[in-house]
């Protein structure tokens, strides 16, 4: 009754190669879990700092929209307006009339590299009011 010692001798070394192999999967696997990981918090920053820019650029609208509700003859625009203050996110907008017709052009920009930039055709009664408001005729993103 003694042991054997050559009994499973050829798999003496098969653990060690076969643990190594599934560690180094194990890190590939990890690895591009992060890389995934990584790009996609990439992704939503950016397309977090878009939103916000745009809408900052339909802020801008708005507050032109109300002008020309208090004045039809409004034709000033805005420059470099920062919204929300403090931010460093800002908005211009240029009006161009033409009778009746008024067309905005807002641009904003924040976030250092995000741009947005509409234009919006309204028209625009003699005397705005609740029964008659200022009618957006078309909104288009540049």
């Amino acid at each position: 009754m003694g042991v054997d010692c050559d009994k499973g001798a050829s798999d003496a070394g098969f653990v060690l190669p076969l643990s190594v192999m599934m560690l180094g999967l194990l890190s590939v696997l990890v690895g591009g879990y992060l890389m995934v990981m990584t790009s996609q918090l990439q992704l939503a920053s950016h397309w977090s700092n878009q939103q916000a820019v745009d809408t900052v650029c339909e802020v801008g609208v708005a507050q032109a929209l109300n002008e020309l509700t208090l004045n039809s003859n409004w034709a000033t625009g805005f420059s470099n307006v920062q919204y929300p203050s403090g931010s460093g996110n800002t908005y211009s907008v240029s009006v161009a009339r033409s009778g009746a017709t008024a067309t905005l052009d807002a641009t904003s920009v924040g976030y250092s590299t995000y741009m947005c930039h509409l234009r919006v055709t309204v028209m625009v009664p003699p005397t705005p009011s609740a029964s008659r408001p200022v009618r957006i005729d078309r909104w288009e993103r540049l």
